[in-house]
Formats: C-alpha cells, structure tokens, sequence
C-alpha cells in the first residue's frame, strides 16, 4: 500500500484517493502495533490535505461537490488519526489545521448520515475554540509524559468554558435535564434510544474527561499553595472519575444501539474508547486515594467494551507477558511486543494483558 501511495502521490488526480486510502489504514495499522511504520503514510497524507486546503482556500465559496465534502471529512478524519499516532511516537501533537471547513452533506445521502456530520460540525467547533485548541495541546503533553505549564487563571476558567459549551449542544441532541447528575444522565441514556443524542453527549465528556484527568498531578512551581494545589488535585479527581463513568455509561448504550448504526459508526465508538484508555491511564497513577483500584476497574469495563467492538472473546487471547514485564513497560514504555503478532488482534492481546496487571 505504502509503495502505491509513493508512486501516484505527486498525480492531483489521485491526491484525495491518496488520503481516504491511508485514513481508512489506520484500523488495520493501530490493530497489528504497525503505528510506526503508518506514521509516514498518514503524514503524507496529511500534507496533502493541507495543500487542498490552501486551494480550496481561495475561492470565495466551497464548491458544492462530492471532491470537496470527501476533503472536509478526510481532513477532520485525518487530524484525529495524526493526534493519536503523536501520542504512541511521543511527539507534540500537530497543530489543529484551523478553521476546520464545514462539513458538507447532500440530499440525497441517508439522515444518519446527515444527522452525524452536523454533530462532527459542532465537535470540530468545540475543538476549534482558542481556550479549548491551546488546552487540548497541552493535555497531549501529559498523555506522553511530558510535563506543561499551566497558569492557575486556566485551571479555575475550565469549569466554566466546558459550561458553556454544555449550553453550546443543540437542543435535539440535549436529552439530559440535569447534565451535571449522573444518576439522571445515566437514566435519561437508558432510557434513550436515540444514538445520535448519546453519542454527541459521550464525545463532549470525553474531552472534558481528557481535561480534568490532566490536572490529576499538579505540581505549583514555587513549591508554595499546597492547599491550593491539593484543592485542585481534588476537585479534578471528583470531575474526572464522575466524567469517565458516564462516559463508559454512555459507550456501552451506544453499543446496544449499534446494529441500527453502520461500520462507521462502530469505528467512531472505537475511537471514544481509545481516549478513554489514556484518560484511565492517568487516573491509576494519581496519588489520590482509592484512585489507582477505581481506574483498573475503569479499565476493565473500557477493555470489555473494546472486545464487544471487535468481536473477540477474552479466552482467544490468553496472557503472554509477565507482571514484571507489564510493570517495566507502563514505567518504560519499552516492551517486545512482536509476539503479540500471532494473535488476530495484537493490540487486544496486549490490552488483555495490562487489563490485568496495570
């Protein structure tokens, strides 16, 4: 695939080819732990994407073509992908390519359809907001293990920016009276039947999820305020464990739902699950109490969800690496992982096995 994508990518005829065949990829690469290999192909694709944009860029209007609504899908698809390869390269996470184009939609394609693109519209526009766009970056940094510089005028302002966007949410995908209970958030998705609603709902967790988490382990500079510091340790554990709850809450009725959906809706699922693993990651290695035994549980139920998606039960993969080496890789990131090769599934095999040791 790889030598296909070199020879035609300098034709402009194959360039949007190009791009859908190396989104499409990703699947396939993050399920084999080819991620370093696919790092390459998904750059190249977005380059590409990036020179469409700064042609399309110049004309007045968006021209009301199937090229175009193609392009503007891809390139939110693609940014998504290249987010999540930074994080397994360990690289700072690629500048969000702002503004996102409006995702277009035809007449004659399915309402799901339709109904999906406008809820991925108002996402990007979530995402696209300078408070959120800087926040995200930083956020990125903890996923690697670095750590970032946080004012304390930010930390006291998320509260209040997730708010706002809460009132954001349209009202047709708004099933929830109190979003703040969880226990009538968790009533109003069993009692849903409406994807789309859920689906909107859990997404928008998921990035307060991936905020809160990250304030899990404040560090104040001067070594001063540790009131403060510890006030902030706990407000963020209570928000983030609360968030992540409704969020595996939310992924699980999705998945109840999900023979009414298509194959892509399943894969947009996977990818609100792949965040909700790094958000549990940070919530184990949180020094507050009772943290690290409630975050393996969370893990087990995200692990659960991943094997529903894929179809695989738990016995089909059975431990390979020993708890010292589990241990010595979430410390090192450093593990042999090439016999997880002789599974259908390597990266389920390996989730098996931090499921159970981390």
């Amino acid at each position: 695939t790889k030598d296909i994508l070199l020879d035609q990518f300098d034709e402009p005829s194959k360039r949007l080819e190009n791009v859908i065949a190396s989104n499409l990829l990703f699947t396939y690469m993050h399920m084999t732990l080819k991620f370093i290999e696919y790092d390459s192909i998904i750059t190249m694709a977005y380059h590409i994407l990036l020179g469409l944009k700064a042609e399309y860029s110049k004309l007045e209007t968006p021209p009301a073509t199937v090229e175009y609504a193609l392009y503007s899908r891809n390139l939110a698809n693609n940014h998504c992908i290249r987010s999540v390869v930074d994080g397994v390269v360990g690289r700072m996470v690629t500048k969000q390519p702002l503004p996102f184009p409006k995702l277009e939609v035809f007449p004659d394609e399915r309402e799901e359809t339709k109904e999906f693109m406008k809820i991925q519209d108002w996402i990007l526009y979530t995402h696209g907001q300078s408070f959120t766009d800087k926040l995200s970056e930083q956020v990125h940094s903890i996923y690697i293990g670095d750590a970032c510089t946080v004012n304390l005028e930010t930390i006291f302002r998320v509260d209040e920016v997730i708010a706002e966007h809460r009132r954001s949410i349209p009202n047709r995908w708004s099933i929830f009276k109190d979003i703040e209970n969880e226990e009538q958030c968790k009533k109003a998705m069993g009692e849903s039947f409406d994807f789309f609603s859920i689906y909107a709902y859990v997404h928008f967790n998921v990035i307060c999820l991936g905020f809160y988490a990250s304030f899990l382990q404040p560090v104040s500079l001067d070594n001063e305020n540790t009131e403060l510091i510890q006030v902030i340790q706990q407000h963020s554990f209570e928000r983030s464990r609360k968030t992540a709850r409704l969020s595996l809450h939310g992924l699980k009725r999705l998945l109840q739902l999900e023979n009414k959906a298509s194959c892509y809706y399943q894969l947009a699922i996977k990818d609100l699950v792949l965040y909700v693993f790094d958000s549990i990651i940070l919530h184990h290695s949180s020094p507050v109490e009772n943290s690290a035994s409630e975050a393996h549980e969370m893990f087990k139920d995200c692990y659960e969800i991943m094997l529903i998606i894929q179809n695989i039960k738990e016995n089909d993969i059975p431990s390979q690496m020993g708890k010292g080496e589990i241990k010595e890789f979430i410390q090192n990131r450093k593990a042999d992982i090439s016999y997880y090769s002789k599974y259908p599934d390597p990266w389920c095999a390996l989730m098996s096995d931090l499921s159970q040791f981390l």
